[in-house]
């Protein structure tokens, strides 16, 4: 966890003097201080990670002699300090503290960004969720820039009342949270507006999505029949315009970072739902291929290699996309390789080879998941049992598949 690009900021705390202000013989001196400010930072998460709260609040004795400007150090002590508090369950100090720093809003905002992850390390999705809603209302150029993981984290599983997450689920849409990466969060607030029926609100955000996928869910949903002449314009005939909207920015992204696994598997989505699968196939090679590739792979890069098999599938290459899935599929069971080993599943069962899917079905089974993923499962083994002729095994799967209906279509979930 490293925030370099946060802390460019840093060359102003460090030196005194404002960051464009600088001249070049300074910025050496600058980087040297970020360097110092960040590998303190590190200690601090890392401590707070290890419920070493006692040596938490030293590192941020460090953090504040690291930062020139009275005020700003002063700022960063306090509210460092409230996520310490709220580990404690100490919450009214935790929430005095944040108050006593919350002038640095207009300010130095970009510290707030750093205790939204500290209050994620010691489970406190409460205080980071109150605290992004701040950053919305009063420094939204901040909140845009914070990290997916951690604003999904502010919405779920926080404790708070459903309104307050809907609320702002629909405040960061609304700002145009994510960009081409944001579909998912602007679907989901169109969804919360079209409830309350505030169509207006609701089209207003369509204007932020281009997604052929989420575009295709809007069409086909009856709950978003007042939209549908709004949507169908700006999508094209075909979905024309969406697709290639999505193809452009995410080119676009992974031209701004050429190594991003994140990019790469959003170009190789937004191919696959262009229908541009030569243009995705092109893509391969930077794919992980061995097995020792595959067990290095991180989450992105799993999205990029279930993206490609997809694509190889609707292209008709279908053992090509289970080769592919299956050489993810061998690593260590991280928790976020089981969606793509659902999708290998959800293939074969589709295309029928039941007796195949039935092992990686129990496989799964294993792995920690959601609701949402045993439900898929559930319904996965009853489909291969009942195609292969064991009805009896498939009836007793019956009545439990019924009983967790209500888990089969989750607000959102990627597999």
């Amino acid at each position: 966890m490293r925030y370099i690009g946060f802390l460019l900021v840093l060359a102003a705390w460090t030196s005194g003097t404002s960051a464009p202000a600088m001249a070049a013989e300074q910025k050496q001196a600058a980087t040297t201080g970020e360097t110092a400010f960040d590998d303190h930072l590190q200690s601090y998460y890392d401590h707070l990670g290890a419920k070493r709260y006692d040596a938490a609040l030293a590192i941020i004795a460090k953090l504040k002699d690291e930062v020139a400007n009275p005020q700003t150090a002063k700022a960063v002590s306090v509210l460092l300090s409230s996520p310490v508090a709220a580990a404690r369950r100490r919450d009214e100090q935790a929430r005095q503290l944040l108050a006593e720093g919350e002038g640095a809003l207009s300010t130095v905002p970009e510290i707030f960004a750093l205790v939204i992850p500290a209050y994620l390390v010691v489970e406190r999705a409460d205080f980071a969720g109150s605290l992004l809603d701040r950053l919305v209302g009063r420094a939204p150029d901040i909140a845009r820039t914070l990290p997916p993981e951690w604003v999904s984290a502010t919405l779920r599983d926080t404790g708070e009342a459903g309104q307050i997450i809907e609320n702002r689920k629909v405040a960061l849409a609304q700002m145009g949270y994510g960009g081409s990466k944001g579909d998912w969060l602007t679907a989901e607030a169109i969804g919360i507006l079209v409830k309350r029926g505030d169509t207006q609100g609701a089209t207003d955000l369509l204007r932020y999505l281009d997604s052929p996928r989420e575009v295709e869910n809007l069409l086909i949903d009856r709950r978003f029949a007042a939209l549908w002449s709004k949507v169908a314009e700006q999508a094209g005939p075909r979905l024309a315009k969406s697709r290639a909207s999505s193809v452009a920015a995410a080119l676009q992204d992974l031209a701004a970072n050429p190594s991003g696994a994140e990019e790469l598997a959003e170009l190789i989505g937004s191919y696959r739902y262009a229908r541009r699968y030569d243009d995705a196939f092109k893509l391969r090679d930077r794919l992980p291929s061995s097995p020792a590739d595959f067990a290095k792979a991180e989450e992105h890069t799993g999205w990029a290699v279930n993206n490609m098999a997809l694509a190889l599938h609707e292209a008709g290459r279908a053992d090509e996309a289970d080769a592919l899935f299956a050489g993810l599929n061998s690593a260590v069971r991280e928790d976020w390789r089981i969606s793509m080993l659902i999708n290998r599943v959800e293939l074969l069962v589709t295309d029928g080879k039941f007796a195949q899917s039935l092992p990686l079905i129990t496989e799964a089974e294993k792995v920690g998941k959601s609701p949402y993923a045993e439900q898929l499962l559930r319904r996965l083994r009853y489909c291969a049992l009942s195609r292969l002729g064991r009805t009896a095994e498939a009836a007793r799967l019956r009545g439990d598949l019924l009983s967790h209906a209500k888990d089969a279509w989750p607000p959102r979930s990627m597999a």
